[in-house]
């Protein structure tokens, strides 16, 4: 999956808007991940909260893709990012049950 970027404007909604409405948790979390690697600042940060979105929708997601996704966007150049990353993790750790310390201990300093 290749975004090119003069899908920008389309992009800045699309995890958001898959995580709200489609039914397939997974095709979403994987959309998520992959707009996360886009070079914008809003459509990396919206791609954070649409896992977020589906950690609330569907109480589930997959813990060994997304927390190194939490992780890049807590170390992200653009505090944006890194603001959505740390809020993300507060509000879904708890609900799906998550102990995310150890990881955060693993990764390199934030900036």
């Amino acid at each position: 999956m290749a975004f090119s970027k003069c899908d920008r404007d389309v992009l800045i909604f699309a995890g958001i808007s898959l995580a709200t409405y489609d039914k397939d948790w997974k095709y979403a979390q994987d959309v998520c991940i992959k707009l996360f690697d886009y070079p914008n600042k809003t459509v990396r940060g919206n791609a954070i909260l649409g896992l977020e979105t589906i950690a609330h929708r569907h109480q589930t997601l997959d813990k060994s893709l997304v927390v190194p996704i939490l992780l890049r966007g807590l170390r992200d150049r653009e505090e944006e990012v890194r603001t959505r990353a740390k809020d993300t993790i507060n509000r879904i750790a708890p609900i799906l049950d998550w102990d995310i310390e150890d990881d955060l201990l693993k990764t390199e300093p934030f900036p």
